[in-house]
């Protein structure tokens, strides 16, 4: 609610919070997959940039740097949880960009505890002198899910688990491209570019696109209305 609400208005937020609580798709969060563990991290990190921001009488730009460094923890413990959140980058980078004055060095700033969080377990592998057993678990993990199963097949499932949703997401993000909408965009396209290119996946990793289906669909409802 506090994501859309921020971005757009408390209508949008409402209808996006009432779609992600009562459709059928996110009842895949309620599911024991790492994807529902990081969600709420990825959407902590999302939120706290909209609080990064704020503006005196003079509507100058002061940046609180705390929050940005505890968005970029969140984001790092999402990708620390599954890798596959590290497309979540731009997005988040984007917001703190726009929110910071277009200042690349609050960009960096964030981008310490993102890089660092995750490269914890790369670097504790080493310390043990098993960094090519880390290196042979990581290669084994992509290579076991290897099926012909395609974005195409997860879409799909979209359908059959959830229609509304999937069309209303889907024509939401439609309007999104033509409004150019950079956060919805930002949040969806690397997410998927990622699944295409890796070239296997199931319906539960589309669980991170869950929220901007809501977000979406909701600013779709209130342009059509």
């Amino acid at each position: 609610y506090k994501i859309a609400a921020r971005k757009s208005n408390q209508t949008v937020g409402f209808i996006a919070a009432i779609l992600f609580a009562a459709m059928p798709l996110s009842q895949l969060t309620r599911n024991i997959w790492l994807e529902s563990i990081q969600l709420p991290l990825i959407l902590m990190s999302v939120l706290l940039t909209s609080y990064s921001k704020r503006l005196d009488n003079n509507n100058n730009i002061h940046v609180n740097y705390s929050i940005i460094l505890i968005s970029g923890i969140f984001l790092g413990l999402a990708i620390f949880t599954k890798i596959p959140a590290f497309t979540f980058i731009p997005v988040v980078a984007f917001l703190i960009y726009v929110n910071s004055n277009k200042s690349f060095n609050t960009v960096e700033l964030w981008f310490v505890p993102v890089i660092i969080i995750p490269l914890v377990w790369p670097a504790y592998a080493f310390s043990i002198g098993e960094f090519d057993k880390w290196i042979d678990g990581m290669l084994w993990q992509v290579e076991r899910f290897k099926e012909d199963r395609t974005v195409t097949d997860i879409l799909h499932s979209f359908f059959k688990l959830d229609y509304v949703l999937a069309i209303l997401g889907i024509a939401g993000i439609i309007l999104a491209a033509i409004k150019k909408d950079i956060f919805v965009l930002l949040w969806t396209i690397p997410f998927v570019v990622f699944v295409y290119i890796n070239g296997y996946a199931s319906h539960f990793h589309f669980i991170p696109l869950i929220p901007v289906f809501c977000i979406a669909s909701s600013e779709l409802i209130t342009y059509l209305a």
